[in-house]
């Protein structure tokens, strides 16, 4: 078989990527001699460095189907943990400090019955315009994110990666009764949207899945932007407040509009089956329960430690987007009656060199996911 060209990387800064010309079916323990040889992998010296091999096409983030074992390189061929394009990627198995990171690359965060898609704001021309000046790409949404070194401990369930000022908007699909109201807000900060804000109506519809578009703060004519926490002056614990947003539905039960009142106290529909079936069951079975949503993507995503930091959504430019016509009388359940919560971590790029070393050439060639 002849030999391909693989782009080896360890990370994002000037030196870390490296072409080299290999049999694809030369064994790993192989291929981390020449490595080793030449300088691009320091040898493991059992205290803070020691580089494994990333499987880049898994569709599992767990670090026993996600990482190679030292101990098999020599039964696994190369081709064996290549990326779509011939990438060959190393983590830091022993990080202490700004571990690298692997998720489920995914199209929209779910729990129970409520979906939150992240995108750039194209509408409003003051938040289009800073993304197009800043070259935003199209956010990263991971799920079930792990750091791939066992020094460092953590998961977040939900990540979301910008190129930092990008001017975002978030859409909610979520399940309602008469309506549902909704809130969107980070643990440390201005909430986006605080609980009886805004409503969700379905009218004539009751008992289903709406969606709705989330492109400013319901208290100002304000897009949302997501920003580094140093640009906001922001350290500690504090840090993590800020980059922790949590979007959440409660019931309408009831409401009058334009003199015709419309009620239901209907609970959501039981999930189909896939209960205890395991995260992608899950996900897929929240999927299936809503309307309009994108098949999800199970594609294993790195993200390289050095290249984010953590972020968080501030006010940005202005917005042209209105509510529509008020409703009146309301019964709503207490928002802690949640009928999902997502919670979503935020981190922004250091760079946009970084963010274009990330998205095409780490994980390429994943336009559809990122472009």
């Amino acid at each position: 078989m002849s030999e391909l060209n693989v782009k080896c990387y360890k990370g994002v800064n000037t030196g870390d990527d490296r072409l080299y010309a290999f049999d694809p079916m030369l064994k790993l323990s192989d291929v981390r001699t020449r490595l080793t040889s030449d300088g691009f992998l320091p040898p493991d010296n059992n205290d803070d460095t020691a580089f494994r091999f990333i499987a880049a096409q898994s569709q599992s983030s767990e670090m026993q189907d996600a990482l190679i074992n030292k101990s098999v390189e020599n039964l696994v061929p190369l081709q064996g943990v290549l990326g779509r394009q011939n990438q060959l990627l190393t983590t830091n198995y022993l990080a202490r400090r700004k571990p690298d990171l692997i998720g489920i690359g995914t199209d929209w965060f779910f729990n129970r019955h409520v979906g939150v898609q992240i995108s750039l704001n194209d509408q409003d021309a003051e938040g289009t315009a800073t993304n197009q000046r800043i070259k935003a790409f199209k956010p990263m949404m991971l799920t079930n994110v792990k750091p791939t070194s066992k020094n460092v401990v953590g998961i977040w369930d939900n990540v979301c990666v910008c190129v930092e000022n990008s001017v975002v908007t978030f859409k909610i699909n979520g399940w309602g009764a008469a309506g549902y109201q909704y809130s969107i807000a980070p643990e440390q900060g201005e909430a986006i949207c605080s609980p009886g804000d805004l409503n969700v109506c379905l009218g004539d519809r009751p008992n289903n899945y709406q969606g709705v578009w989330m492109q400013r703060y319901s208290k100002k004519a304000q897009t949302i932007q997501i920003v580094s926490a140093r640009s906001q002056q922001i350290t500690g614990g504090d840090i993590l407040r800020f980059q922790k947003v949590t979007v959440k539905t409660w019931r309408i039960t009831g409401y009058s509009q334009d003199g015709k009142r419309y009620a239901s106290n209907q609970t959501p529909p039981a999930r189909t089956g896939t209960a205890g079936l395991g995260f992608h069951a899950e996900i897929a079975d929240a999927a299936a329960d809503m309307t309009n949503q994108k098949q999800i993507v199970h594609a294993i995503t790195t993200v390289p430690g050095g290249s984010v930091t953590p972020g968080g959504p501030v006010a940005g430019p202005r917005s042209d987007q209105q509510w529509a016509k008020p409703i009146y009388d309301i019964e709503a359940d207490d928002p802690s009656q949640a009928l999902g919560e997502v919670v979503i971590y935020f981190f922004v790029f250091e760079s946009w060199e970084k963010a274009n070393k990330v998205i095409n050439g780490y994980n390429a060639p994943d336009p559809s996911l990122w472009n």
